[in-house]
């Protein structure tokens, strides 16, 4: 219990980019791109690399324009018949999707997220919107719901909202497709297509695999572990990761990040184009983070990573 309970103290002080927005106050400002996402960040446009407040309307805007197209759901959604997302509202989920998500819609607060509302949102409308996205989900991909889903569902339908040129019902019911498409493409586009599927999950898993093997490199408390030279065993180690990431990783780090934090993480690292083949070729499934990574870190860890149980 103790051991377990010094490890999780060291992870949070590790200097993981994570741990230290964790620790920011509500009261302070914004934080700015930090040099811990850079790793995912193209060389332009210029006027990106600067500070940004990720919660301006500005920034925001710009997110509704730029995540449907980079993560592909702007394709999807023109690819799908015209009348696509209504057909998915009219069908009938499974009962044991209808069960895990009613149970989820009570229980689907983002914390901060109502500060970034747009004009004229309400509670209910939201509420309204992540229960049709996450039904057209389970109908579209049966049993193919994890609880947190809800709550990537609900950043994704207000932020997109925020490209609605002028707010009416209209504009809202397109939106909220635009979500849904986009929701669609994270998870069978950007993730592996096991990612959340049951029952083992293998993607999540070769995630969380992937984590394990940076933590061997770069935490000083995990490699005093391996040496030997620590109180807390690496099996006590991989226990403690293991469930922090899925904490981390199953939500897409909603709620486990401050929210500006969160929507500068999937506007720089996460909601891109899958990186080059060069960074992936040959190796086995790698989380996108984790690619963008190992396309700058020697030596590689790809060929390291089909060892980690």
């Amino acid at each position: 219990m103790f051991a377990h309970v010094r490890a999780t103290q060291a992870i949070s002080s590790a200097g993981t980019p994570y741990a230290a927005v964790s620790r920011r106050s509500s009261t302070e400002a914004p934080p700015t791109p930090a040099a811990s996402f850079a790793v995912g960040i193209d060389a332009s446009p210029k006027k990106e690399t600067s500070a940004v407040n990720p919660t301006s309307a500005q920034f925001l805007r710009h997110c509704a324009s730029r995540w449907p197209h980079r993560t592909g759901g702007r394709a999807l959604q023109r690819a799908a018949q015209r009348g696509a997302y209504e057909g998915l509202l009219a069908q009938e989920m499974c009962e044991a999707d209808s069960e895990q998500v009613h149970l989820d819609m009570d229980r689907s607060a983002v914390e901060g997220l109502e500060h970034i509302y747009p004009p004229s949102l309400t509670e209910a409308h939201l509420q309204g919107a992540i229960g049709r996205v996450l039904h057209a989900w389970c109908v579209r991909r049966p049993t193919g719901y994890c609880q947190g889903l809800n709550f990537v569902a609900g950043v994704l339908i207000v932020v997109l909202m925020h490209g609605v040129g002028v707010w009416g019902e209209q504009g809202a019911a397109r939106a909220e497709e635009t979500a849904f498409w986009t929701f669609v493409a994270i998870l069978e586009v950007l993730l592996p297509a096991d990612f959340y599927l049951p029952p083992s999950m293998a993607g999540l898993q070769a995630d969380v695999r992937a984590l394990h093997q940076l933590s061997r490199t770069e935490i000083a408390e995990v490699r005093d572990a391996q040496r030997g030279r620590a109180a807390v065993s690496p099996d006590e180690w991989h226990s403690v990761l293991r469930l922090t990431a899925y904490k981390f990783f199953v939500p897409l780090f909603v709620n486990v990040v401050p929210l500006p934090t969160l929507l500068l993480c999937w506007d720089r690292l996460l909601l891109r184009q899958p990186p080059p083949p060069r960074a992936t070729a040959g190796a086995p499934r790698l989380g996108r983070c984790v690619a963008h990574v190992q396309a700058r870190r020697r030596p590689p860890l790809a060929p390291r990573l089909g060892e980690v149980g």
